[in-house]
């Protein structure tokens, strides 16, 4: 099944007895008050069509009603409470209205407010820090979201099992991170790779053309790129990671690629190895057994 985050915050602009309804009642809902030429009317727009609502909103109505109909797993924010709600939605789980009133946000106090609502068939309730991995993939924006990047994270968590041990199980920002603390073994040299001593930015997304940013052991800038595509399908990210490669810089390419190879100034290293690598040391075993709470 797909999985959703959804957010019920302030700016929904439902009052603090609206938002406390959806907590104790386990609901997933979405204000979307305006008609199809996006204005507010006398009375909220109660049309469970798409068709009935500006693109945006209706975008956000047919997720919902995927979910609804297809059924998914949800992680659910909900303002006042530190603890979000996860859990499970069956197919075929009707989509309701809910009667409550608006909030202060858009000036319509008191006036009644009319919510698309689906109700959690079964969920748990989850601390962030429990599940940190969860808790920084979440979806940066957005009511109610598809979030592919979470794999089968929260099936898990939700259905009380333990992740396979496996490349593909970790999310992205994983891999990445899993290849810079591979560099800092010191087996790494006996590969034909740098040992990393020093990262110079965080791992992953502050620079656009590479994920690792560092000091190799003699003193080199070290640049990587991590990715799960194979050799051919990266010749994209191969041809911008050259260009950092003054000073006689490192510059090292992480892929799903079968053997580990010197392509054009670039090491080219299998990121499957430094999984198995990883995995085989007590450093790595330690890592793992974080990484896949």
């Amino acid at each position: 099944m797909l999985t959703f985050f959804a957010r019920h915050t302030v700016k929904l602009d439902i009052d603090t007895p609206t938002l406390e309804l959806l907590w104790e009642r386990s609901l997933i809902a979405i204000h979307y008050p305006e008609m199809r030429n996006g204005k507010c009317g006398k009375h909220d727009n109660e049309s469970l069509d798409p068709k009935d609502y500006p693109r945006r909103s209706a975008g956000v109505l047919s997720r919902l009603l995927e979910l609804a109909t297809s059924g998914g797993y949800v992680c659910a924010q909900y303002v006042g409470h530190s603890e979000y709600k996860v859990g499970k939605v069956l197919p075929k789980t009707p989509v309701k209205l809910l009667r409550g009133k608006w909030g202060t946000v858009n000036g319509r106090e008191r006036r009644p407010a009319v919510l698309k609502t689906v109700k959690f068939s079964s969920f748990v309730h989850w601390a962030p820090a429990s599940h940190t991995v969860l808790a920084v993939s979440r979806p940066q924006q957005g009511t109610f979201q598809h979030w592919p990047s979470v794999g089968d994270r929260l099936a898990a968590l939700v259905d009380n099992r333990k992740l396979p041990v496996r490349l593909e199980t970790l999310a992205p920002t994983q891999q990445e991170i899993m290849c810079s603390e591979f560099l800092r073994l010191p087996i790494v040299v006996q590969n034909g790779l740098p040992q990393l001593a020093h990262l110079l930015l965080p791992v992953g997304r502050t620079m656009k053309d590479v994920d690792i940013v560092g000091i190799a052991t003699d003193g080199k800038p070290l640049f990587a790129q991590v990715t799960f595509y194979n050799l051919s399908q990266s010749s994209e990210k191969l041809g911008r990671l050259r260009s950092y490669g003054s000073a006689g810089a490192h510059l090292i390419l992480f892929c799903n690629h079968d053997q580990c190879q010197i392509v054009n100034g670039v090491a080219v290293y299998s990121i499957q190895k430094v999984f198995d690598a990883l995995r085989k040391s007590q450093y790595g075993a330690v890592w793992f057994r974080h990484a896949l709470r």
